[in-house]
């Protein structure tokens, strides 16, 4: 499974859960705007659901491009699923209060 956003000027912090356990900080922050940049990896996962979380700390900019990831041959970029894969992708979003 892999999780790809946009870095930029005004990138900021988040915090990455995955099935509900803090994978790290990361930093969406980068001198010039870039996309499709790998921010998260994580592989083995047990064939069964899984739900992945990213949580902004602080109030810059924190965007999300796509989530890939593969199960029994097929491939999920964004919202398009092959007939081959399987399992849930949940993806939640908040708002910085």
């Amino acid at each position: 499974m892999q999780l790809s956003t946009w870095k930029g000027p005004n990138g900021g912090n988040v915090q990455i859960y995955l099935d509900g356990t803090s994978q790290g900080i990361f930093s969406e922050h980068n001198a010039s705007d870039i996309y499709n940049q790998q921010l998260f990896s994580a592989s083995n996962l047990a064939t069964s659901s899984h739900t992945i979380k990213v949580v902004a700390q602080d109030t810059n900019w924190s965007m999300v491009d796509y989530l890939t990831y593969s199960s029994g041959g097929g491939t999920l970029n964004g919202a398009e699923a092959s007939p081959a894969s399987t399992g849930n992708v949940t993806l939640q979003a908040a708002t910085l209060q």
